[in-house]
C-alpha cells in the first residue's frame, strides 16, 4: 500500500509545488497589501483567493489520477501486478484527503490567527464553534471538489459533467447563503460528497480501462 501511494503522490509533485505557490503567495499577497486601516479586508481576500485556488488545483488533480490512469493503462498494470482496483482507489481518497489537510489547514489557521487578532475583527464575537463549523465545511468543500474530480477524469464527456455540476454548485451555494455554514448544509455536503464517491467507485471497479 504504501509503495502504491508513494508512487500516486509522485505522480502529481507538479501540483504539490501549485500548491505550495498558492498558499504562500496568497499569504505573502495579503500581507504584502495590508494598509493599517484595511488589514481585515485584505486577509479575507488573500483567504479566498488561496481557497479557491485550492478548489481548482483540487479538481485538477482529481481529474488527473483518472486521465492518466485511462490514457496510460495503470489500472491494467496494476491488475497485473495483483493489486486490486479497490487498493488503487482507496489510495486515491487517500492522496486527495492529504492535498487538502497539507494545504487548506495552514491557510485557515493563518486566517484565523492574523484576522481574529485585529480590533475591529468581524468574527470577534462570533462562537468558537461557528468558526469551526464553517471551517470544517470549508474543507468538506475541498474533499467534494476533488471527488468530483475523478469522476470527471472517469469519462470522456466531461463538459457534460461540468455544465451539471456547475447547475448544482449554484443551488447548493444559493442554499448556503440562505441557510449558512449549519448543520444542514455540512450534512448535504456530507450526503454529495458520500453519493458521488460511491458512484465513482462503482464506475471505476467496471469500466474498462
Amino acid at each position: 500500500m504504501w509503495t502504491l501511494f508513494k508512487r500516486e503522490f509522485e505522480d502529481v509533485w507538479f501540483y504539490w509545488i501549485a500548491a505550495i505557490l498558492v498558499v504562500g503567495g496568497s499569504i505573502a499577497w495579503a500581507e504584502l497589501l495590508a494598509a493599517p486601516d484595511h488589514q481585515g479586508d485584505c486577509m479575507l481576500g488573500g483567504f479566498l483567493f488561496g481557497y479557491v485556488l485550492l478548489c481548482i488545483l483540487l479538481l485538477v488533480v482529481g481529474a488527473n489520477r483518472m486521465v492518466f490512469d485511462r490514457a496510460n493503462g495503470i489500472s491494467a498494470f496494476y491488475t497485473g501486478h495483483l493489486i486490486t482496483r479497490g487498493r488503487v482507489f482507496i489510495v486515491r481518497l487517500l492522496l486527495g484527503a492529504l492535498f487538502a489537510v497539507l494545504f487548506y489547514i495552514p491557510l485557515a489557521y493563518w486566517f484565523l490567527w492574523r484576522f481574529l487578532r485585529l480590533p475591529d475583527a468581524t468574527f470577534g464575537n462570533v462562537p468558537v464553534g461557528k468558526l469551526g463549523g464553517a471551517a470544517f465545511f470549508l474543507f468538506l468543500l475541498l474533499l467534494g471538489c476533488y471527488n468530483l474530480g475523478l469522476r470527471m477524469g472517469l469519462y470522456n464527456k466531461r463538459l457534460i459533467y461540468t455544465i451539471g455540476t456547475a447547475c448544482l454548485g449554484v443551488l447548493f451555494f444559493s442554499f448556503v447563503i440562505l441557510k449558512g455554514f449549519g448543520f444542514e448544509a455540512t450534512v448535504i455536503l456530507v450526503a454529495l460528497i458520500a453519493a458521488m464517491t460511491y458512484s465513482t467507485w462503482r464506475d471505476y471497479s467496471t469500466i474498462a480501462l
